[in-house]
C-alpha cells in the first residue's frame, strides 16, 4: 500500500476547509437570518441566536479563514501520519 504525503493532504484539507470557511462567511453576510436558522438546525434546535454576531469585520471572516486552514492542515497532517504508521503494520 502507498505511503500518503502528510503535506500534501494537509494542504488538501486546509484549502478545502478555507474554501468552505469563506463560501460560509459569505452566505452569512448575504443571508445572515438564514444561516443563523440553519445552525439552529444544524446544532439540533440549539438557539445560536443568543451568540450570533450582528457585524462581521473583514478582520474577523479573514482570520476565521485562516484558523479553519491551520486547523484543517494539521489535522490532515496528523491523520497521514497515523495513516502511515498503522499501514506499516498491515
Amino acid at each position: 500500500m502507498s505511503r500518503l504525503n502528510p503535506n500534501r493532504v494537509g494542504l488538501s484539507l486546509g484549502i478545502s476547509g478555507a474554501a468552505i470557511s469563506a463560501i460560509c462567511g459569505i452566505l452569512v453576510l448575504l443571508f445572515p437570518n438564514a444561516m443563523v436558522n440553519l445552525a439552529n438546525y444544524i446544532f439540533h434546535g440549539l438557539d445560536v441566536t443568543k451568540i450570533a454576531s450582528k457585524v462581521i469585520t473583514l478582520r474577523n471572516f479573514v482570520f476565521g479563514i485562516i484558523a479553519v486552514f491551520v486547523w484543517a492542515y494539521l489535522t490532515g497532517y496528523i491523520f497521514v501520519i497515523a495513516y502511515n504508521k498503522l499501514s506499516q503494520r498491515a
